[in-house]
């Protein structure tokens, strides 16, 4: 009997770690907890962008985004949009200081830059401008139906390097201060296999002189 009860607690304990071990993660890119037991997780969207300053100018972007875990409580992440004369890149680390089954907090510290070409009156240039973001994220999860994110990053400018068909290059010491905050809905999909996002996101100058709101949809994997 005493057999029969051990082979019987042991198989249901085989049976729920099997079951547990084929249970798919869903992707999360963006979120605090990362891309989880999944280990990596990557997405591409598009982004409608619109840069209110002294006029308004629309700014439609592709994006593809990238989490790898790394550690228990660190992800390497990768950001980059791009709409071919203008092109945005950010990479680094993501720690978290929180991580329950329904809360996550962490933060983020990146580098990277905004890179643009240009033409006036026959003269080609390229330019860019070398940037450092700090920023926290705090996410309500829920990988079975709807992950929420709150952040806010501070994209800071450090230098600007360009190039044009005049003069050879220009290196000039140019900084600033921006406010990035978002937030960003993760759902996964029947299959638990991908995920759908959307995420609004805003750059604003500390005064308020200019502003660029920005609407991404996209799906990972």
């Amino acid at each position: 009997m005493n057999t029969l009860i051990v082979i019987s607690v042991l198989t249901g304990i085989a049976q729920t770690a099997s079951a547990t071990s084929m249970t798919p993660a869903t992707p999360i890119v963006y979120g605090a907890q990362g891309p989880g037991t999944a280990l990596s997780a990557f997405a591409i969207g598009g982004r409608a962008m619109v840069l209110v300053a002294g006029g308004v100018a629309p700014i439609p972007m592709v994006t593809l985004d990238g989490a790898w875990a790394i550690s228990d409580h660190v992800d390497f992440e990768v950001h980059g949009a791009s709409v071919a004369v203008f092109n945005q890149v950010e990479t680094g680390a993501r720690v978290r200081i929180l991580d329950t089954s329904s809360w996550a907090m962490a933060f983020r510290g990146e580098a990277g830059g905004w890179f643009g070409l240009s033409r006036d009156s026959g003269v080609f240039g390229a330019v860019l401008f070398p940037t450092v973001v700090p920023g926290v994220l705090i996410s309500r999860i829920d990988r079975e139906a709807v992950t929420w994110t709150l952040g806010m990053d501070v994209p800071m400018i450090v230098g600007k390097l360009g190039v044009s068909s005049v003069r050879r290059h220009v290196v000039a010491f140019e900084h600033g201060v921006m406010l990035r905050p978002s937030l960003t809905v993760e759902v996964p999909t029947a299959s638990g296999e991908g995920a759908v996002h959307v995420r609004l996101e805003t750059y604003a100058a500390p005064n308020l002189s200019a502003v660029a709101p920005s609407l991404s949809i996209g799906y990972a994997w």
